[in-house]
């Protein structure tokens, strides 16, 4: 097609090509601009029947105009012979290519990539579009680092066309929601569980879902069996955590109520780390211009940063925030002195001086990363004696540290020397087209 007119439109060149579609750069005639021209493949439009359905959907999503949905400008109609829209041409990176090139995100950006899909979401949702396909290859960051979501309307253009590819599903299983799956009527909490897989994949640089085929994924999402984020990577944030746990619920009822509540949580995270994701260094351009900059300057503020809400946290008595930002500072720096030195000191004022005086039994009991492949270790400081507890004693001995009974009661717990590894993680199926750099995912 390449050279041809489709109506005011020059096809330029091809940029992209899946399932469904082909995309091709294009520029309108009068108006010189260019555009991506997403062309349905003919099996999809070769009935008028699914291009009046297409023309329909079309028109429900034009109006999506947010600056995290990718904007459309036009569509074929369904008097054409072909169906297809046309879009903005975004110059940048699909998440999926972006994770195939750095592995896994901070937390942070994680948060912010997130808050500004799910703001999207809202948006879409309170039009009364639901996506049904959220995944990496279908939201592209765009060179100055502004979130777009792409292919708003056509997963449900293609369920209810009835379309099914040679050995392979519509959308991708370990994305897909259990309600999904099990071909119920979704709602827009399936969305959030898409997000809340993507989220996963995007902070452990894992699937939630692995197998080595659709149907182990498929059993595996339909029964919420997924391993803990915190457990893959110790050093995520506890909260953005604690959200994608819920967000995977396999029941909606479990899940938060709306995309509105989610990218709330989400700006609450970045507020409650100091992070301005506007400012510099951490903006989402930052990363994507030099990863390795942008973690540098996170991991030297998060030094101090979290230290000093983990203090905060114990003088105001919350121990449960303070052992999850402690265990994550030592999981970020394991050999941190100052979390170490306030703990042994913390053991030898007594608690009628000391600030953390609800430490006075241990010197230091919290979960330090071990070694790689996602290894725990538990360490415990005592008269200058370090020892390693296995995974089975971190929960007894952090609540001896942060909530003791009596020296006979911790004494009771003897530390065991095995140190278990994470077990092995399949290979992610993907039946998606490669990541590309100008709107050319999941065509």
């Amino acid at each position: 097609m390449i050279g041809t007119q489709l109506d005011k439109y020059r096809i330029l060149e091809k940029i992209g090509e899946g399932g469904m579609a082909t995309v091709y750069c294009g520029e309108h005639q009068t108006l010189g601009r260019k555009v991506a021209i997403k062309v349905l493949h003919p099996h999809l439009s070769s009935s008028l029947k699914n291009r009046q359905r297409f023309a329909r959907e079309a028109r429900t999503i034009e109006r999506l105009e947010h600056d995290s949905i990718l904007r459309i400008y036009d569509y074929s109609g369904a008097d054409t012979e072909l169906s297809y829209i046309v879009t903005e041409l975004i110059h940048g990176e699909t998440l999926k290519g972006l994770l195939s090139r750095v592995g896994m995100l901070p937390s942070e950006l994680t948060a912010q990539i997130g808050m500004e899909i799910a703001q999207g979401l809202q948006f879409a949702h309170a039009e009364g579009v639901i996506h049904r396909d959220i995944k990496p290859e279908n939201v592209m960051i765009r060179d100055d680092g502004v979130v777009k979501i792409m292919d708003f309307g056509i997963a449900r253009f293609v369920e209810e066309s009835s379309i099914t590819m040679t050995g392979s599903l519509i959308g991708s299983p370990a994305y897909m929601s259990p309600e999904q799956v099990l071909e119920k009527v979704p709602d827009t909490r399936s969305d959030l569980f898409s997000l809340g897989a993507m989220l996963f994949n995007l902070v452990t640089g894992q699937l939630a879902f692995p197998g080595s085929n659709p149907s182990v994924i498929l059993k595996k999402v339909i029964e919420g069996d997924h391993a803990r984020v915190l457990d893959l990577t110790p050093s995520a944030d506890p909260d953005l955590a604690d959200l994608i746990e819920q967000l995977l619920s396999p029941d909606p009822s479990h899940r938060p109520n709306d995309a509105l509540e989610v990218a709330g949580r989400l700006q609450q995270i970045l507020h409650d780390n100091g992070i301005a994701a506007d400012k510099e260094p951490f903006t989402t351009v930052s990363f994507i211009e030099d990863p390795r900059a942008y973690e540098e300057a996170l991991k030297a503020y998060q030094d101090g940063a979290l230290l000093e809400r983990g203090k905060a946290a114990l003088q105001q008595g919350d121990h449960h925030l303070a052992r999850a930002t402690f265990n994550r500072l030592l999981a970020l720096s394991p050999d941190h002195p100052e979390v170490l030195d306030l703990l042994a000191d913390a053991a030898t004022i007594g608690p009628e001086r000391s600030p953390l005086g609800h430490l006075k039994r241990w010197a230091g009991v919290f979960i330090l990363l071990a070694g790689v492949g996602g290894t725990w270790a538990l360490v415990q400081r005592d008269n200058g004696v370090t020892s390693m507890l296995g995974v089975s004693e971190i929960a007894i001995a952090s609540e001896s540290v942060l909530n003791p009974t009596s020296q006979a009661d911790i004494q009771t717990s003897t530390p065991s020397t095995a140190v278990p590894t994470a077990p092995p993680v399949a290979e992610p199926v993907d039946s998606a087209p490669s990541p590309s750099t100008e709107n050319r995912t999941n065509a």
